[in-house]
């Protein structure tokens, strides 16, 4: 903001003003979903796997984010970026969404679409899957696996399913 903005700008006083208008933006154009977010939350529920949300936005703007995009029943659960010391790329957010559902990080599936959340998630021993957005993979972000959409992530990650017996089914899915 200093770097764009005239110096006798008061930084704070525009940041409320920016959030006031986020958060109106957030009533009046509900988020859109990323496609096929709910059949990977069905494939999810059918495998009978716990989910959270592990977000660096602060807990009213994922409950009104979730709320808008008509996801707040399907995600109760949630880990915000105040929750913890350090935001992402830092592992904080991911290890305390594992500890919050009971389950060691290695038993946690990320699935995430920022360089930095791949990061932070592979700092924390989960698992990270990228579904690349606005930033595409590069060999340098630490994935496990990269998908190009939620499809084939849900189609590629069959060997997580709890209906297999070799399978580890006690793995969680971060969102």
């Amino acid at each position: 903001i200093e770097k764009w903005l005239p110096a006798e700008l008061d930084k704070h006083a525009f940041l409320d003003a920016a959030n006031v208008h986020y958060d109106r933006l957030l009533v009046d154009e509900p988020p859109a979903i990323k496609p096929s977010t709910l059949a990977l939350l069905d494939h999810i529920d059918q495998c009978g796997l716990p989910v959270i949300v592990a977000s660096s936005s602060q807990r009213y703007k994922i409950i009104n984010k979730l709320t808008g995009a008509a996801l707040i029943e399907r995600l109760p659960v949630y880990v915000s970026g105040h929750e913890v010391t350090e935001g992402k790329p830092a592992p904080d957010i991911f290890l305390e969404a594992a500890r919050l559902i009971e389950l060691p990080p290695e038993d946690c599936v990320v699935f995430e679409d920022s360089p930095p959340g791949v990061q932070g998630a592979a700092a924390a021993g989960c698992i990270a899957v990228m579904i690349p957005d606005r930033i595409a993979h590069n060999p340098d972000i630490p994935a496990d696996y990269v998908f190009e959409t939620l499809d084939f992530a849900i189609a590629g990650m069959a060997w997580f399913d709890a209906a297999k017996p070799n399978a580890s089914h006690n793995r969680a899915r971060i969102i």
